[in-house]
């Protein structure tokens, strides 16, 4: 991730599309010694890697495992980005 970071001034969000993603992520960045909180579902935390500020954002899964209806991830991705893409 640092590399693709580096690259891409314009680079500001991370997404994590499920628990999983979000604890691959943040070890990551704990192996560079960032500590980043786990946000909340549908919100993000803000960190600096390389006097950049980051926002990590937490939304819910989209596998049909996690026991949560389309429509209600749906509203979850909505009120975080303000804008579903069909």
């Amino acid at each position: 991730m640092k590399k693709i970071i580096q690259e891409l001034s314009r680079f500001r969000n991370i997404v994590a599309t499920g628990q999983k993603a979000l604890e691959t992520i943040i070890k990551q960045f704990a192996e560079k010694n960032i500590q980043i909180l786990s946000p909340a579902i549908g919100s993000y935390t803000s960190f600096i890697f390389e006097n950049r500020e980051l926002r990590l954002y937490r939304m819910p899964s989209s596998s049909r495992a996690y026991p949560l209806a389309l429509e209600k991830k749906a509203e979850i991705y909505k009120s975080a980005f303000g804008v579903i893409v069909p």
